[in-house]
């Protein structure tokens, strides 16, 4: 994706993305977020990363670290 194309819309619903139900849709809205870069860091994505941190999913957790910068 990229941090120039992303637009705070795409981010939001990225961060939306971390509540759902499926474990390989959290997965990718973590990595995605990962290539966005800094433009990804605000307080709702931040928020919604820390959360993912308690995931049920192992991967999930993994890459919420990554995301973070842990």
């Amino acid at each position: 994706i990229g941090e120039k194309r992303a637009t705070r819309e795409m981010i939001s619903a990225l961060a939306n993305a971390l509540r759902d139900d499926s474990a390989d849709v959290r997965w990718s809205a973590c990595q995605a977020l990962c290539e966005v870069g800094e433009k990804a860091g605000t307080s709702e994505v931040i928020s919604a990363l820390l959360n993912a941190l308690q995931d049920d999913s192992d991967d999930v957790r993994w890459i919420a670290r990554a995301a973070l910068g842990k």
